[in-house]
């Protein structure tokens, strides 16, 4: 359906913003944004979302540039469209794409619907690749490194429930934001491993080495957040770090170790 049609949301202005989303958005968030702003513009084809700043909460589409679309017309589009408008703070043009920004709950809700489909997952116990090279070298022990390292933090006495991690550090260049994009960028990177394993193995490698960077340099305690800004916790982030490590070696034959 194209621009204007029943699918746009109304003139008169932004929707409001709502306080989550379907959990079922949450596990895919930038591919489901993807898909939507194609579908706004009339196209067939969704273009990925590809970061677009040294934080994690813009993202830059390419759909605008493709042929038939009114770049203007798809930013409002987006900007009311009822299905997408409340994960926004704002949508910008720049040159032939489109740049959107996430709010923090937005991505605060992504990093969950990652983190809770980890406990649908197989336990990993199966056979698959090893390694005895204990060396962050090795690719496989680095994911099997990182994972083992993230279940600690997600499950173990390492952080008080109460730490957090202030929503302005979303936009801050340094480790934190690094991880977050990688688990965001992690669905369509790991879409089909059977058949594109080194893209997926790329993924896997991009969320352990930002995990190891992450946690290494963070202090024993962390300052508390007051509402309303959104629950973004150490905990939740190794809990989703975990979850996409663990399905991705899974479909990738290798064995998620708890320990090491």
């Amino acid at each position: 359906m194209g621009l204007g049609g029943s699918e746009v949301a109304p003139a008169g202005g932004y929707q409001p913003k709502l306080p989550g989303m379907e959990p079922a958005l949450a596990e895919d968030l930038l591919g489901y944004l993807a898909q939507r702003i194609a579908t706004l513009a009339g196209d067939a084809v969704a273009v990925s979302l590809r970061r677009a700043s040294a934080g994690a909460r813009e993202w830059r589409s390419a759909q605008p540039a493709r042929e038939g679309s009114d770049p203007q017309q798809l930013r409002y589009a987006v900007e009311t469209d009822r299905a997408i408008a409340h994960l926004l703070d704002d949508a910008r043009l720049e040159g032939a794409t489109l740049v959107v920004r996430l709010t923090p709950l937005a991505v605060v809700n992504g990093l969950h619907g990652l983190a809770s489909r980890q406990l649908d997952s197989a336990t990993s116990n199966s056979a698959g690749s090893t390694t005895t090279r204990h060396t962050l070298d090795d690719p496989v022990f680095r994911l099997q490194l990182a994972y083992s390292r993230a279940r600690r933090d997600a499950e173990g006495p390492r952080w008080e429930e109460a730490d957090g991690i202030p929503g302005s550090a979303l936009d801050e260049a340094g480790a934190m934001v690094d991880l977050v994009a990688a688990l965001l960028e992690s669905p369509r990177r790991m879409a089909d491993p059977t058949t594109r394993p080194e893209q997926a193995a790329a993924a896997l490698g991009a969320v352990a080495t930002a995990y190891l960077a992450w946690e290494g340099e963070l202090p024993p305690h962390l300052p508390v957040v007051a509402p309303p800004v959104p629950a973004l916790t150490p905990r939740l982030l190794a809990s989703a770090a975990a979850g996409v490590l663990e399905r991705g070696m899974s479909g990738l034959g290798i064995v998620a170790r708890e320990r090491i």
